[in-house]
C-alpha cells in the first residue's frame, strides 16, 4: 500500500496528495497516521484507508477496536521500540490484536542495527554509532534493531520470532490444540517434530502429522507424549 508521510501533520495537501494517489493506482490501499503523537485521542483521516498510529499503548489500541466509530483497520506505522533488552511486553500486543479483527499489526522499530565496528583505547572491538564517531555530532540512537549490524540476532530477535509465528499451540485441559494463523494455507503441508526435555536434557522425540487445519481456524493436535 502506499503512505502519505511520517510524523507530518495533516492538512488540505495531504487530503489532495491521497486523491491523486487513487487517480494514478487504484489497486493499492492508502495508509496514514498524520499526528505522529496523539495521546488518547484517534485521529482517523476519512481520505485513506488504514489508520497508522505510532507507539499506541496495549489499552489504546483496544479502545480503537472496540469503538464502533472508527472503520478503518489499524496497522501501526511504528512501535516496540527494539533497543536493548526490549520487546518486554510484546506477547501482550499481540493478544490484543489476535482478538481483534480491526487490528492487524504493526512495524517494530527497527529491523537491523546501523551500527560500525570501532575499537576503544585498549583495543577492544564494539559497535559504534554517532557520537562515538562525533563527540557532538547527532545523538539519535541507531543500534535499535532486533538483529545486529553483522546480523546476528539480539536476545529479543526469538521473542519477535515466538510472538509472530504462524502455528501457535494452546493448551486445552489436558490435550493441545493447533492454531493456524495463516490467511490462506492449511496446515497439511507442515510436519510437526517434538521433543520431550527434562532438566534441560531431551528425554524423547517424536514426529505428528499436522491435521490440515484450514487457513485462521484451530483443531485438536493428536499428540500423546510419554510419561
Amino acid at each position: 500500500f502506499w503512505s502519505l508521510g511520517n510524523e507530518t501533520g495533516i492538512g488540505s495537501s495531504f487530503e489532495a496528495a491521497a486523491k491523486w494517489v487513487r487517480g494514478r493506482d487504484n489497486t493499492r490501499l492508502i495508509s496514514f497516521l498524520g499526528h505522529s503523537m496523539s495521546g488518547w485521542r484517534h485521529p482517523t483521516n476519512a481520505y485513506v484507508d488504514i489508520f497508522a498510529p505510532m507507539y499506541d499503548d496495549v489499552e489504546k489500541l483496544v479502545d480503537y477496536a472496540e469503538r464502533p466509530e472508527f472503520t478503518q483497520p489499524l496497522i501501526l506505522c511504528e512501535y516496540a521500540h527494539a533497543m536493548g533488552n526490549s520487546l518486554g511486553n510484546f506477547q501482550d500486543y499481540w493478544d490484543v490484536i489476535h482478538a481483534h479483527k480491526k487490528l492487524q499489526g504493526g512495524f517494530v522499530w527497527d529491523w537491523v542495527d546501523q551500527t560500525i565496528i570501532r575499537k576503544d583505547a585498549q583495543g577492544r572491538e564494539y559497535w559504534a554509532q554517532g557520537r562515538d564517531f562525533v563527540p557532538d555530532g547527532d545523538d539519535s540512537p541507531v543500534g535499535d534493531g532486533v538483529i545486529r549490524s553483522d546480523r546476528t540476532p539480539d536476545p529479543e530477535y526469538h521473542e519477535l520470532a515466538k510472538v509472530y509465528a504462524p502455528i501457535a499451540f494452546e493448551r486445552a485441559g489436558d490435550r493441545y490444540v493447533v492454531v493456524n494463523r495463516h490467511d490462506h494455507i492449511d496446515l497439511s503441508r507442515f510436519t510437526l517434530d517434538y521433543a520431550v526435555m527434562e532438566d534441560g536434557r531431551e528425554v524423547a522425540t517424536g514426529k505428528v502429522a499436522m491435521p490440515a487445519v484450514a487457513a485462521g481456524m484451530r483443531a485438536p493436535l493428536n499428540l500423546t507424549l510419554p510419561a
